[in-house]
């Protein structure tokens, strides 16, 4: 038979009347004039062996469970472990880490998406590296379209294109268009055109400017700014080529 002590124990018990405690440090529960410690070492406060409150970093109804490594300041619910995510975390129990290549470690705490990448990545999760002929600005989020092209010889939207080699020194803009001029005898935006064969050529070889025009002249037997036209009855007119 259990037969109650003179006092109340001291060494654990917060508050006590005579031979009976009332209230037990963190971890423990009354019982008569003892404090007996609960079922798991994360209950804060408890009944006999039911947690009634964690500690900070605990949940589940014997509070054996650790809250996620991302809960803000480790503190989460004691029901189903749910908590608010720091940064760099996602997930109902922010137990997942962000991308590292999301900017800043930083994604939704639902679907774990970045907001935006680190230069060089793109994707709803940045998973995904930019083409590496795009500047080191990067490329679009969504799309992977380079925001600039790393050098000149190539265009596009992954700036995987080569320019043109009518364009001089290979060189274009991101459409395409020779940023340099063409090539001799070679005209038009992409340098795609052939200036006529009708031009007279100048001393350096150049027949026509940037627009198909002849520099200096036709040959003899044909007329027009490309020299195109046939003037003479037994001229022909080859068209453009």
């Amino acid at each position: 038979m259990y037969t109650l002590g003179q006092t109340c124990d001291r060494s654990r018990c917060t508050l006590c009347s005579g031979s009976m405690c009332y209230t037990c440090i963190d971890g423990y529960f009354p019982e008569k004039d003892k404090c007996y410690p609960c079922a798991s070492p994360g209950c804060q406060t408890c009944s006999f062996f039911s947690c009634d409150t964690c500690l900070t970093g605990f949940w589940g109804r014997t509070c054996n469970n650790a809250c996620g490594a991302g809960c803000e300041g480790d503190v989460c619910d004691m029901i189903d472990g749910s908590c608010i995510c720091r940064q760099g975390y996602y997930g109902s129990r922010c137990g997942q880490s962000c991308s590292s290549n999301c900017s800043n470690r930083t994604c939704n705490h639902t679907s774990g998406e970045c907001s935006a990448c680190q230069s060089g990545y793109f994707g709803s999760f940045c998973n995904e590296s930019c083409n590496s002929a795009c500047l080191s600005s990067g490329c679009d989020k969504d799309s992977g379209q380079c925001g600039a092209c790393l050098n000149q010889s190539s265009y596009g939207d992954l700036c995987d294109t080569p320019c043109s080699d009518t364009c001089m020194n290979s060189q274009c803009d991101r459409n395409g268009e020779c940023s340099s001029g063409c090539i001799t005898n070679h005209y038009g935006p992409k340098c795609e055109f052939i200036c006529s064969e009708n031009c007279i050529a100048t001393i350096t070889g150049h027949r026509c400017d940037g627009q198909g025009r002849c520099l200096i002249g036709c040959m003899q037997g044909y007329a027009g700014e490309d020299c195109r036209t046939g003037r003479c009855s037994n001229a022909v007119n080859k068209g453009p080529i």
